[in-house]
């Protein structure tokens, strides 16, 4: 692929705005929570944990809160 056929993956970008607007919705995490998850689940699995151990955990967190 040359350069002018990549172009457009440098102008992509998440944008919650319209969700905002049109729907009161806002992210559950902030940016700093949802890194930590990330490093975090990244640690556990490299660690042994298995993948859906922490998925599942994660997923908890998520919806419920810490357990």
């Amino acid at each position: 692929m040359s350069d002018s056929e990549q172009h457009e993956a440098r102008l992509l970008q998440l944008n919650c705005d319209k969700a905002l607007q049109l729907l009161g919705w806002r992210p559950r995490w902030g940016f700093e929570q949802t890194m930590a998850a990330t490093a975090g689940w990244y640690k556990d699995v490299l660690d042994g944990t298995p993948a859906v151990e922490v998925t599942s955990s994660q997923l908890h967190d998520f919806f419920l809160g810490p357990k």
